[in-house]
């Protein structure tokens, strides 16, 4: 199979990626690194750093631990951050790869 057509940003519990090759033909999930799609080590690096903060935030629901104001904020943060980095990696990977996040453009997680 050749080189991605399609990279859906997503996440879940046990990622260890949220860059997920989601290209025709492809079945099952199948996570790519930054460094696979040639991603600068800025973004790389943020893209890290997004998923370690995502693993503590999860933390919440996984233990069904109450909301409380801070983790409400932090959580909003994280996915405007999350929608900030899927535009950035659609403007890496322009104009040969599709970017999407959860499956929609970008664009419609903005509101």
């Amino acid at each position: 199979m050749g080189p991605p057509t399609v990279i859906d940003v997503q996440v879940d519990v046990g990622y260890s990626s949220i860059l997920v090759n989601r290209s025709p033909g492809v079945a099952g999930v199948w996570e790519m690194t930054p460094e696979e799609l040639g991603l600068s080590e800025e973004l790389s690096q943020r893209l890290t750093g997004w998923l370690d903060g995502w693993h503590v935030l999860s933390n919440r629901w996984i233990n069904d631990l109450p909301e409380t104001e801070g983790s409400r904020r932090a959580e909003e943060e994280s996915g405007r951050e999350l929608v900030t980095l899927a535009f950035d990696v659609q403007h890496a990977l322009a104009p040969d790869v599709e970017v999407t996040l959860f499956g929609l453009p970008p664009g419609d997680h903005r509101r």
